[in-house]
C-alpha cells in the first residue's frame, strides 16, 4: 500500500492515477496531519508527501513516519528542489526527493526501485 500525502488536490488524484495503474493500492490525505493519522491506522510499504503543506510540512511529515516506522521509505515531492539542504534531506531520513513537475515514468522508475529496496538514491543522483 501507498500512502500519498499533498495538499494540493490535482497532485494528489494525479499520484493515486499513476500508481493505481500498477496495481498498489493508494490512499491520499490532504495534510500532514491527515496523512500521519493514515499511516498510523494503516500497513503502508512506500509514503509520498509534498514538502510545503500548512500545519504540518513534509519535514514534519518525514520525522513522525520515520519514529513510527523507521523501514518505511518516505519520497518527498518538492517544487522547491534546488533550495533544499542536503543535511536537512538526511537529518529527516528521506529517501528520495522528487522534483515537480514530475513525469509518469519517474514515478514508475522510483516505486519500481523503492520496493524493491534500492531507492536509497535521490533522484538527481546516477543509477549504479
Amino acid at each position: 500500500m501507498i500512502l500519498v500525502i499533498d495538499d494540493e488536490e490535482a497532485i494528489r488524484e494525479s499520484l493515486h492515477d499513476i500508481l493505481s495503474l500498477t496495481g498498489h493500492e493508494v490512499t491520499v490525505a490532504s495534510s500532514g496531519q491527515e496523512g500521519v493519522d493514515c499511516f498510523q491506522r494503516g500497513d503502508y510499504d512506500l509514503v509520498f508527501t509534498d514538502l510545503a503543506m500548512a500545519e504540518m510540512d513534509g519535514w514534519e511529515v518525514a520525522q513522525t513516519i520515520k519514529e513510527l516506522k523507521p523501514q518505511t521509505p518516505v519520497i518527498l515531492i518538492t517544487g522547491w528542489w534546488a533550495q533544499l539542504d542536503e543535511g536537512k534531506i538526511r537529518q529527516h531520513h528521506i529517501d528520495r526527493v522528487v522534483p515537480k513537475p514530475f513525469s509518469i515514468d519517474e514515478i514508475f522508475g522510483i516505486v519500481s526501485e523503492t520496493l524493491e529496496g534500492k531507492g536509497n538514491r535521490r533522484e538527481d543522483e546516477p543509477a549504479p
